[in-house]
């Protein structure tokens, strides 16, 4: 018979009537009680008063948070379901919450928060990753833009940050994502210093020109650390149809622009990217032809599962999928395409009939 736990109130409740009550009380094995004024969680083993307790945003490795928030590039919408491009600010947003937790040096403390703006200028520059760093102000809790990637004494890239002095490298300490040097970090015109470990990963922006980014289905390039969410991408190519029948991959069309582009703040986070083709050959000689998803690449293919067209004069569907972990930083995820090498194959965009056809890629992740 399972055992009914007790009940989760905070002090109050009829059976532990104050926080002294609460720290005498020994509750049964794997039983959990919580002190809900003073932000504890205790879990009990049949012989310690109070049992094991674990404060919210306490000191050293242990507690337990309630991180609450989402970036966005909208004020007062958490997950803005149209394109926003062009952003010029980017908001924390206290979506499921208005909790965080920074570090003051010797413990972690409880924080509340408002909506905070990021503003961003020419000096993010087009290109460029930067981190979003949350930290403390004259005890005000404040958002700002760390170095680029690419700065620090060891040089980073589009898919790695730079290390050492002047660097956004980050550490694991004591459960969370800090700032492991000393740095300087902006918010529009605005500066701060903010000391190693004072700061705290929130988020990842790329900047697609100086002082704007993106989060559209063609471009997710707004990270998120804590409550993400499956962000949808999406391009078509709505021209009627093109040739090509060379026995290679290249990016669809011939286009550079077929393709998705999404942000990746930290590494460890799935992506399902999948390309849907239509292709017909001039004779009636069956050939073969393969569409493809490419990472970063527009000349080798990566996806898992595929269906070549099987092709004569007539339509044939293609379909390529892809499912893992591309890794940290900027990625694109190109449409790819090949030809039979024989007679002419034709692509189909839309074949300008919408309705009946529409190629293109899709993809998804957490963002």
């Amino acid at each position: 018979m399972a055992r009914v736990p007790r009940k989760l109130a905070g002090i109050g409740a009829a059976d532990l009537a104050n926080a002294a009550v609460f720290d005498a009380y020994v509750g049964p094995a794997r039983e959990v009680t919580v002190d809900q004024m003073r932000g504890i969680l205790a879990l009990h083993d049949g012989v310690t008063p109070g049992g094991l307790q674990f404060t919210r945003g306490g000191g050293g490795g242990s507690g337990f948070e309630f991180v609450g928030g989402r970036l966005s590039l909208v004020s007062g919408d958490p997950v803005p379901e149209a394109d926003v491009v062009g952003a010029t600010s980017i908001y924390l947003i206290p979506a499921l919450n208005n909790q965080t937790s920074l570090y003051n040096g010797s413990a972690w403390t409880q924080y509340t928060f408002d909506q905070l703006a990021l503003t961003l200028v020419a000096a993010h520059a087009a290109g460029n990753n930067y981190d979003i760093w949350e930290f403390l102000d004259a005890g005000v809790v404040k958002i700002g833009s760390g170095p680029s990637w690419i700065a620090g004494d060891t040089a980073g890239s589009a898919t790695s940050r730079g290390q050492g002095v002047g660097s956004t490298e980050v550490e694991l300490f004591q459960g969370r994502i800090v700032n492991k040097n000393s740095m300087t970090v902006r918010n529009g015109s605005s500066t701060f210093t903010v000391a190693a470990r004072r700061g705290r990963l929130r988020g990842s922006f790329r900047a697609t020109a100086n002082g704007q980014t993106e989060d559209s289905k063609a471009k997710r390039l707004l990270f998120n650390v804590f409550n993400p969410e499956l962000r949808p991408m999406l391009k078509v190519d709505t021209t009627g149809n093109w040739n090509y029948s060379v026995a290679s991959w290249r990016q669809a069309r011939g286009a550079a622009d077929n393709q998705v582009e999404y942000l990746h703040g930290l590494a460890g986070r799935r992506v399902a990217a999948s390309v849907v083709g239509n292709v017909y050959n001039s004779t009636t000689t069956v050939r073969n032809a393969a569409v493809g998803v490419g990472i970063d690449s527009a000349t080798v293919d990566v996806s898992q599962r595929r269906t070549g067209a099987v092709i004569v004069n007539r339509f044939s569907p293609a379909i390529a999928e892809y499912n893992g972990y591309p890794g940290l930083g900027y990625h694109s995820l190109k449409w790819l395409e090949m030809g039979a090498g024989a007679d002419v194959q034709t692509w189909v965009g839309d074949q300008d009939e919408i309705g009946y056809f529409q190629s293109g890629i899709s993809a998804e992740t957490l963002l």
